[in-house]
């Protein structure tokens, strides 16, 4: 699983960075767009990195003697678009915090922090 310093710090821009109207709609959405990318988590915001069914199968099967069972995969990188479920969650929070935390009144616009970040984005 990623570690936590391989993720972007929950960054609160200062006050006249936060989304507060249409009129700083774009230097906002760039920041999000910048910090999304720089980190590997930009699929999050796009849903080009979707997240897996709880059922789904491991993504790696033991070979040899044991061929078939699923084993803990190793952890994948933020950019990876086949995350495990945990690590999904993890780095879907993250930005989505980011996003949330940066509007000047998210619950004014609809947003929960329980959203995803790419319904979130959707939203804004």
């Amino acid at each position: 699983m990623s570690t936590q310093s391989s993720l972007p710090p929950i960054q609160v821009f200062v006050e006249s960075r936060q989304l507060d109207n249409i009129a700083n709609f774009l230097s906002y959405s760039d920041s999000i767009v910048s910090i999304a990318r720089g980190y590997g988590l930009e699929g999050y915001l796009d849903g080009t990195i979707s997240r897996p069914d709880l059922n789904a199968a491991p993504a790696v099967m033991a070979a040899g003697p044991n061929s078939g069972v699923g084993v803990v995969p190793l952890a994948t990188s933020n950019n990876s678009t086949k995350p495990s479920r945990d690590e999904w969650d993890i780095h879907n929070a993250r930005i989505a915090a980011i996003i949330f935390l940066n509007v000047k009144d998210p619950r004014g616009i609809g947003l929960s922090p329980t959203l995803t970040a790419q319904d979130m984005w959707s939203h804004i």
